[in-house]
């Protein structure tokens, strides 16, 4: 990136932007049907020289129509839909003079999995993601996972390339993914744990 003052001189080049995030999350699941979660995390941000974090929070709730309504549709048993807001509690951060929050986002998708590759699965999604600061954004992907502790996916992130993998070692999670927006690429890498039960071992 470049730095340009009020008069658009240029003042240096080759700056950097990089974002780190912290998040701890908790889920529970009501019947089978229903499952809930929660997370909170700390975002940092680093923009050519300068440097903020904040706090924020994400809430998720996610339904099976099938055990919900009773249905015994094969097709439905394996429907998921799903309501999530990210950044409930709004991050906001001070790279300079002012607090800029991150806005709420809103997204609501439904997803279809299937049984596949005798011991892995398939998974379709769809969804439609909202923000308080700009329209709506459609987004769409496929995951196909041949073993139980390796994913690849891609997919289209309004109008934009995306791609991923995710590698499983019993509680750890390592995940990658690619997005090609019109700024440029886009690359992310992110290291999970898990504690306790999941929702399913729950349940």
């Amino acid at each position: 990136m470049e730095q340009r003052d009020d008069r658009n001189v240029l003042l240096a080049s080759g700056l950097s932007d990089r974002e780190t995030e912290f998040a701890l999350g908790y889920g529970s699941s009501m019947g089978g049907a229903w499952n809930l979660g929660v997370v909170g995390k700390l975002r940092r941000q680093d923009v050519g020289g300068r440097s903020g974090g904040g706090v924020g929070a994400d809430l998720g709730v996610q339904v099976r129509p099938a055990l919900a309504l009773g249905l015994d549709a094969p097709w439905v048993r394996d429907l998921a839909v799903g309501f999530a807001v990210t950044n409930a509690v709004e991050p906001t951060l001070r790279l300079d003079q002012e607090s800029v929050p991150d806005p709420a986002t809103a997204r609501l998708g439904v997803a279809f999995a299937r049984p596949a590759f005798e011991v892995g699965s398939l998974t379709v999604a769809l969804d439609v993601e909202k923000s308080r600061t700009a329209g709506a954004k459609l987004h769409a992907g496929i995951e196909v996972e041949p073993l139980a502790m390796f994913a690849l996916r891609t997919g289209l992130s309004d109008g934009a390339l995306t791609a991923g993998t995710s590698f499983r070692w019993r509680s750890a999670a390592l995940d990658y993914a690619f997005e090609d927006t019109p700024v440029g690429a886009t690359h992310r890498a992110g290291l999970a744990f898990r504690f306790g039960r999941t929702v399913d071992e729950s349940a």
